[in-house]
């Protein structure tokens, strides 16, 4: 995947947003809706798992999970969605993150059609997200046991992860050049939950961003004892100085089984800490 690229998926899936719902003040959605576009994979995932599947109308070419999304009709690319192939399915409601062209956005809204902006930066946000979701399509009942689902497993790992002694962690999500997750991310959420400290997330930090560019005179300075890669693994951390890093010595270089667990803050986002947490502590 080229670096480019990468910098858009990251984008996209809700990583450097703020923020849960926005729509057009102007335009009333008409509740329950029954014909959904859904313009984010994780939104996508939620509507599913609150069973409010059947009232998606379409879907972007990405959205994968659960193996029904990929039989729904296609609205194009996350983040460079059709405008026609919108407008053809005749929603009457489009969720979306973010779009790399808020032409799109604006469009629609001229043609009257209610669009929402959903934005996830933590799981309190998630759960906001579910629960405005489950309003929207009549499926309250259901969005309320998934977020008591999610808080009362994000409850047992904190307090698993509170008798453990924290580990150090840097989190890379690419190599040329080296970013990882930042104090601003909500995977330091994730990883601070799981019994993680993130050697990006003090509290002078001059790397607050979500994924800021990382010199390895740093990480060599703060010396992790755990390296967790995401989207893609590489020999970085094999040259110079960086090889006598806690992490490469002790063999604690590990790439995420699943990073979509972790990159889409979704209903499966629980299942990223979980592991997240066995990775950390049991590994």
């Amino acid at each position: 995947m080229k670096f480019k690229k990468f910098l858009l998926y990251i984008c996209l899936l809700g990583v450097l947003f703020t923020g849960c719902a926005s729509t057009d003040p102007v335009l009333n959605i008409k509740k329950p809706v029954t014909r959904i576009v859904s313009l984010a994979p994780n939104l996508t995932e939620i509507i599913y798992a609150i069973g409010a599947g059947d009232k998606l109308a379409a879907v972007t070419n990405d959205c994968d999970y659960p193996i029904e999304a990929q039989r729904k009709d296609k609205t194009g690319p996350f983040g460079t969605p059709s405008l026609e192939r919108i407008v053809f399915f005749k929603p009457d409601l489009v969720i979306y993150s973010d779009v790399s062209d808020l032409s799109v956005i604006a469009q629609l809204r001229s043609l009257k059609i209610p669009v929402v902006q959903m934005n996830v930066s933590n799981l309190a946000e998630l759960e906001g997200t579910i629960a405005y979701l489950g309003d929207l399509t009549g499926k309250k009942g259901q969005a309320l046991q998934l977020t008591l689902n999610i808080n009362r497993r994000t409850q047992a790992v904190q307090k698993k992860a509170g008798r453990q002694k924290a580990v150090t962690v840097l989190m890379p999500v690419w190599d040329t050049p080296l970013m990882a997750v930042g104090k601003d991310s909500y995977l330091n959420e994730m990883i601070t939950f799981a019994g993680g400290k993130n050697i990006l997330a003090k509290e002078t930090s001059t790397f607050s961003m979500a994924y800021p560019t990382v010199p390895d005179e740093m990480i060599i300075a703060d010396n992790p004892q755990m390296i967790i890669f995401l989207k893609k693994y590489s020999n970085y951390f094999q040259k110079g100085e960086l090889a006598k890093l806690s992490a490469v010595q002790n063999q604690k270089i590990i790439f995420f089984p699943n990073p979509d667990l972790l990159l889409r803050p979704g209903p499966r986002l629980i299942e990223g800490l979980e592991l997240l947490y066995q990775i950390l502590h049991e590994k």
